[in-house]
């Protein structure tokens, strides 16, 4: 498995959007299309201030090989975040709660290792490490994130996530539940380390700080104890 931060030509969005709509489609979480293809908030893709990665499983002969998994990290700037217009006055609060902090949000979250032989847990952690190195070396203050609630639980445990708010439906999206949660960058980055140290699990994120227990996570599990996730622990899209 190869993960990468495409160069976001167009040729190159449109495999995202695609593997996107495809994903979603069979959750039957977004509505049919003539494209194929869906994109969450138009314009924050092309943007220099969001970042895109991709899974692959390995490089096929004649070029990449098809996607497996995507997650993007948006950090803000003057054209905002890329955040369900439901949650537009948590995201206010939030900035008020926080005036001097940088902030970002990770979001489009999606792994599918149906046939490439690599379970799916292993795709998505490798996706939320990319995502954690990047908002260290950016210097946010507070990451949020935006998923399904059946997801809270695994994102609080490993992350260290809370809860902001929870919208019963995205508009755009067909019968699409959300929250939106956040963390400070010390306390993700505590959880994170931990829940790598405990599962034997390689991780990239700078060794910029050192672990504090006091707000580390009280559970821990033995190494090789996830090693059957499936769907209910990892989870599968927002």
């Amino acid at each position: 498995m190869n993960i990468e931060e495409i160069g976001k030509t167009l040729p190159e969005l449109k495999e995202v959007w695609r593997f996107t709509y495809s994903s979603y489609l069979k959750k039957g979480l977004c509505h049919p299309n003539p494209y194929r293809m869906l994109r969450h908030f138009p314009g924050f893709d092309e943007s220099e201030h969001t970042h895109i990665y991709v899974a692959r499983n390995g490089t096929a002969g004649n070029g990449k090989a098809g996607i497996i998994g995507t997650l993007s990290l948006t950090t803000d700037s003057e054209k905002g975040l890329p955040i369900p217009e439901e949650f537009s006055g948590d995201l206010t609060r939030i900035k008020q709660e926080y005036p001097d902090s940088r902030l970002g949000v990770a979001w489009r979250a999606i792994h599918d290792g149906t046939n490439s032989g690599i379970r799916k847990p292993d795709i998505f952690y490798r996706l939320i490490d990319c995502a954690v190195e990047t908002g260290v070396e950016k210097g946010l203050d507070v990451l949020l994130f935006d998923y399904h609630p059946n997801h809270h639980s695994f994102y609080n445990k490993v992350l260290g996530l809370e809860r902001v708010s929870e919208t019963v439906q995205i508009g755009s999206l067909n019968e699409a539940k959300a929250i939106l949660a956040q963390g400070p960058r010390e306390v993700i980055v505590n959880y994170w380390g931990s829940f790598c140290r405990t599962q034997g699990i390689y991780s990239n994120v700078p060794e910029t700080y050192h672990l504090r227990p006091d707000i580390e996570p009280k559970r821990t599990s033995p190494r090789g104890a996830f090693d059957n996730l499936n769907i209910a622990c990892a989870p599968d899209n927002d």
